[in-house]
C-alpha cells in the first residue's frame, strides 16, 4: 500500500473488506462489573478545578490553565477553553495520543463549545513523581501484572474527572457533554464511556487497545510492541488485559459514536482498530483514512475529510436532539 521500512506489513494482510468482518473478543464475565465498580469509586473524588491565566492564545477563544483532581487523589493539568464571540452549544473533553500533549495544536470542531484539553497522568502537565514521564513504552506496562493497579485503570478515571471539572466550570452546557480522543485517547475513551451516562456522543480516532488476543500476536511499533514483548516474557498479563480491551468495552457503548479507522498503521494495528468499531452495535458512523501514525501523500485530504465528517456527525446530533440539564 505504501513504501516503508518496517520489518512487517502495517496492513497485516487485511483488506478493507476483511477489516469489517473481524469479530471482537468476548468480554470477561466480570468486565462490566469491574468498570462499574471503578466508576463508582472514582466518582467519589471531587474534581475541584482551579483556573489560572494562560500564556496560550487561541483565536476566538478565552484560554485558562487548569488543574483538577482525579482518583484516588492525583493532580492533573490541562487547558480550559471557552468561546468569546458565540455562546457554546456543548462541553467537550479532548484527550491525546501516547505522545502526550505539550500544547493545543488545533480545535477539533468548528462550532462554539467549551473545551477541556487535559493531560493524562504521566504526561506533560500531569507529571507524577511515581509514574513514567512522557514515555509511552514504560507507561503502557506500568503495573500491568495487577488488574486493580494497572495504570490504564487510572487513565480511564482521568477522563471521568476531566468531565466533572468541565461540567463544574460550564454547567449551562453540561447536558451536551462530548468526548474526543484518538489513538491512546481513543482506546481510553472507549473504556471510559459505557459507564458514564453524562456523555451523549463521542468521536474516536484510530483507537488503540482493541482485541488484545490478536494484538499480542502481531508486531507493531511503540506502546503496542512494548505490551507484546512484555507478554512474551510474562504471559500472565493476558489475564489482566482482558479487562482493558477496548473492543470488549465497545460492546457496552450506547451513545452515538463517530469512528475513524486506518487501513495501514504501524503503531495501532488496523485489525485492532476495526475490532473496536465492529464491536459497537449502537448508533455509529465510520470514516476511514489510508494510514495512521504515518506520513503519506494525500494525508491532508484524508484528515480534512474525517474532520469534516466528525463535525457534521456531532453538530447534527447536537442540533437535532434536545438535552435538558
Amino acid at each position: 500500500m505504501f513504501k516503508h521500512d518496517y520489518p512487517f506489513d502495517p496492513t497485516y494482510g487485511y483488506s478493507p473488506e476483511k477489516l469489517l468482518l473481524i469479530k471482537p473478543p468476548t468480554p470477561h464475565p466480570e468486565f462490566a462489573r469491574f468498570w462499574q465498580d471503578t466508576h463508582a469509586q472514582a466518582s467519589q473524588i471531587p474534581s475541584s478545578p482551579q483556573l489560572t491565566p494562560s500564556h496560550t492564545k487561541i483565536k476566538n477563544y478565552d484560554v485558562h490553565d487548569i488543574t483538577f483532581t482525579a482518583w484516588p487523589n492525583t493532580q492533573l493539568g490541562g487547558w480550559f477553553i471557552t468561546p468569546i464571540k458565540q455562546p457554546p452549544i456543548a462541553n467537550i473533553v479532548v484527550s491525546h495520543g501516547y505522545g502526550g500533549r505539550q500544547l493545543i495544536d488545533s480545535i477539533p470542531f468548528n462550532f462554539p463549545a467549551n473545551y477541556l484539553f487535559y493531560c493524562s497522568r504521566g504526561f506533560d502537565r500531569s507529571k507524577q513523581s511515581d509514574l513514567p514521564y512522557n514515555d509511552s513504552t514504560q507507561h503502557v506496562i506500568h503495573n500491568i501484572t495487577d488488574r486493580d493497579q494497572y495504570l490504564h485503570r487510572y487513565c480511564v478515571a482521568d477522563i471521568w474527572a476531566a468531565a466533572s471539572a468541565l461540567n463544574q466550570l460550564a454547567p449551562k452546557t453540561s447536558s451536551q457533554l462530548i468526548y474526543h480522543g484518538g489513538s491512546f485517547g481513543g482506546g481510553m475513551g472507549v473504556l471510559a464511556l459505557p459507564w458514564d451516562n453524562r456523555f451523549i456522543a463521542a468521536c474516536i480516532t484510530v483507537p488503540s487497545f482493541g482485541n488484545h488476543p490478536l494484538r499480542l500476536t502481531i508486531p507493531c511499533i511503540g506502546s503496542g510492541e512494548s505490551v507484546r514483548q512484555t507478554y512474551e516474557k510474562n504471559p500472565v498479563i493476558k489475564d489482566v488485559l482482558e479487562f482493558y480491551d477496548a473492543a470488549s468495552a465497545a460492546q457496552f457503548m450506547s451513545i452515538p459514536t463517530h469512528y475513524t479507522c486506518a487501513h495501514f498503521d504501524p503503531a495501532v494495528p488496523p485489525p485492532g482498530q476495526f475490532s473496536v468499531y465492529n464491536a459497537n452495535t449502537s448508533q455509529k458512523k465510520l470514516a476511514t483514512i489510508q494510514a495512521g501514525h504515518f506520513i503519506y501523500r494525500g494525508i491532508k485530504k484524508d484528515y480534512d475529510s474525517f474532520y469534516a465528517s466528525e463535525n457534521q456527525f456531532i453538530y447534527n446530533y447536537l442540533t437535532q436532539n434536545t438535552h435538558s440539564a
